[in-house]
């Protein structure tokens, strides 16, 4: 308990923040840190690097986040599939690489319309995605959703 505390502490003190950007939401990020950094100036924009192997997988590599607050902004951009796997491996580099925390953005979420079981034996991706992000071993827990399709996403 006291090694949570400690990190909470080193965190609110300090004001190294890396955004990040899944490609389709880089304008997006670049205008975010403008925005930001007249009031934080160790704000910076990090790119990371995707490899597309010719199988279609993907490898994601990314620049020193230990111990910084890592943002992560993601919007649905076609493909929608291959976007959430960029998503999926970002995240886990990040979380491999030691961030103080993590804080993923959402301004249009993938599968946002997909959100309620309107016919027996569908999937339901809009209520999955949430519940993955919060329960797999990326440990995401803080999450910004943007105009939501329903309410009832906010969980």
């Amino acid at each position: 308990m006291e090694k949570a505390n400690k990190r909470r502490v080193a965190l609110s003190t300090s004001s190294l923040v890396k955004i990040f950007a899944t490609r389709g939401s880089d304008e997006l990020a670049k205008k975010v840190c403008e925005a930001i950094q007249p009031r934080l100036p160790d704000v910076t924009f990090s790119r990371h690097e995707v490899e597309v192997f010719s199988n279609k997988n993907q490898l994601v590599r990314i620049n020193n986040v230990r111990d910084h607050f890592a943002v992560v902004i993601h919007t649905q951009v076609p493909p929608v599939d291959a976007g959430l796997m960029e998503l999926f491996a970002l995240l886990d580099a990040i979380r491999g690489a030691k961030p103080g925390d993590i804080l993923l953005v959402f301004p249009y979420m993938p599968y946002s319309r997909s959100d309620q079981k309107k016919e027996p034996r569908v999937s339901v991706m809009g209520s999955l995605l949430p519940e993955f992000f919060w329960r797999t071993s990326l440990e995401i827990r803080r999450v910004i959703l943007l105009d939501p399709h329903d309410p009832h996403l906010k969980h």
